[in-house]
């Protein structure tokens, strides 16, 4: 390339000789600009492959709008404003889902979103798809089978509470979450109770990956869970000094696997997992009857003539109807919640 004109005489060169040079030789100006582009973009990114800067930390978006999930992510949680400082050692793990993923991340985002204003918030939800009924959704996309679940939580809890459940988590995945930026620490001593429901999904992953004796071994399972569910509570109330935990029992839960009626028939095969399960949570609550209570909601699903599970109360046998979450918020969670 030519070099461009120089200086002559007492003055610089003459806009017609720039314009020239410039004309004769854009196509060499245009690939230096390039890569000098290309080396820019790649510096403030810590460069390709194997170095450069040190990562940007995350920080929260300016508008309402969650941060999006990052498939295939070692770290799953994009959003990490306050992770748990808790002592406790139990299993806990996220699950490989784009969805679970954002959700997670959404939620991490609504908890900063309320500690900005202090005191919003004195009841947080922590569960599974039985409490992420209460949003009308599922993995946070609306469900018609959950469509009344708004207008419940709407009437008993929404004013100054808090729904972070997601649908099929296990207790590990619960516990995850809580220790990933899902903890009620940031909404500060306003929170005086957390609201725990979790343990069916394990459950059901003990049918589906274990035996039949595995899953018929109801005083071992109960003995493992309870302790799962039990480190989740641990961890809540050192996250969250001051408040209550109100652990709900696991409900009851039908048999898909049977044809007609016989699928809402009790006990279920998974009725005596169930059943240890709640009383290792009863026991459990009544040696820190001072920060935690044990609420059992589930008569609110079963059929008043007794020996089975209410069709109208869980028509997939497992997630209540409206009208049920109705019965077990209005009769079972809002009273023990009164009490804190």
């Amino acid at each position: 390339m030519p070099p461009p004109p120089r200086t002559g005489g007492g003055g610089g060169p003459s806009a017609q000789s720039w314009g020239a040079w410039l004309d004769r030789n854009r196509f060499y100006v245009m690939a230096v600009i390039g890569i000098l582009l290309v080396g820019y973009g790649m510096s403030t990114r810590g460069g390709g492959g194997g170095g450069g800067g040190a990562a940007r930390p995350v920080s929260l978006p300016a508008s309402d709008e969650p941060p999006k999930p990052v498939p295939g992510a070692k770290h799953p949680s994009a959003l990490k404003p306050h992770p748990a400082t808790s002592k406790v050692h139990a299993v806990n793990e996220p699950r490989e889902d784009d969805k679970w993923i954002g959700l997670h991340n959404k939620y991490a985002y609504e908890v900063q979103a309320k500690a900005k204003a202090p005191g919003a918030i004195s009841t947080v939800f922590y569960g599974d798809s039985i409490f992420e009924a209460f949003r009308g959704s599922k993995l946070g996309i609306a469900a018609d089978a959950f469509a009344g679940g708004p207008a419940v939580w709407a009437k008993h809890f929404k004013a100054h509470a808090l729904d972070l459940a997601i649908a099929g988590d296990t207790a590990s995945n619960l516990l995850w979450r809580i220790r990933n930026g899902e903890s009620p620490a940031p909404l500060g001593p306003a929170v005086k109770a957390v609201v725990i429901n979790v343990g069916t999904n394990d459950i059901k992953k003990m049918a589906v990956e274990g035996d039949a004796a595995d899953l018929a071994d109801g005083v071992a399972n109960g003995k493992s869970l309870g302790a799962a569910i039990a480190a989740i509570v641990e961890t809540l109330r050192e996250e969250a000094p001051g408040a209550h935990a109100v652990v709900m029992a696991v409900l009851p839960r039908g048999d898909t696997t049977k044809g007609g009626d016989a699928a809402w028939a009790q006990p279920s095969v998974y009725t005596p997992s169930i059943d240890h399960t709640n009383a290792a949570l009863k026991a459990y609550a009544a040696s820190h009857a001072e920060s935690v209570t044990f609420v059992d909601c589930g008569s609110a699903v079963l059929d008043k003539a007794g020996g089975r599970l209410s069709k109208e109360a869980l028509p997939d046998t497992t997630h209540p109807s409206a009208a049920a979450l109705e019965a077990i918020a209005a009769s079972c969670l809002k009273p023990a919640l009164d009490k804190v």
